[in-house]
């Protein structure tokens, strides 16, 4: 009687188990179905009134050389190019510019930091800086680039090399 008794638990206790994982599933399949539908509503009613900015066009900078391709109304400014003499003579721009960050500067200006991501020719290695306190490695080729720049002139006031 006692062997028969806790093999009824037993089946109770699956049975209990098995029954809150079926509402789980049930639950879970309802969600994931509404989320979908809802999501593909959203998404209609988003190409329905034309999300976006618009199509892209040749745009001409402050100084008329059509560089990129933007949407209506939008602006940019051309300040560096590759080569070019960094203001305040910082050295010069280096090659493959790939990414940047903003940040607060003094009052008017933006920090903007540059990375480039240059390598350098078979059998060139570098490992550190030159000395202690270069801040940049200029065998290395690459690094950040620091510029500060004049939001009202809208132009670089300082740049130099940064870092590796």
């Amino acid at each position: 009687m006692g062997a028969g008794r806790i093999r009824g638990d037993a089946a109770q206790r699956t049975a209990l188990a098995i029954r809150p994982r079926r509402e789980f599933l049930k639950r879970s399949a309802g969600c994931a179905a509404s989320a979908l539908a809802l999501l593909t509503l959203a998404s209609r009613k988003a190409l329905a009134r034309g999300a976006g900015y618009g199509p892209l066009s040749r745009t001409a900078d402050q100084n008329g050389e059509e560089i990129l391709a933007l949407p209506p109304r939008f602006r940019y400014t051309t300040f560096s190019k590759t080569g070019q003499a960094l203001a305040g003579g910082g050295g010069s721009v280096p090659r493959n510019h790939d990414g940047m960050a903003c940040f607060p500067g003094r009052e008017g200006l933006v920090r903007l930091i540059r990375n480039h991501e240059l390598r350098n020719r078979a059998g060139d290695m570098t490992l550190g800086v030159p000395h202690a306190g270069t801040p940049y490695d200029a065998r290395a080729m690459g690094g950040t680039l620091m510029v500060d720049f004049d939001l009202v002139e809208m132009r670089p006031e300082r740049g130099q090399r940064a870092c590796l």
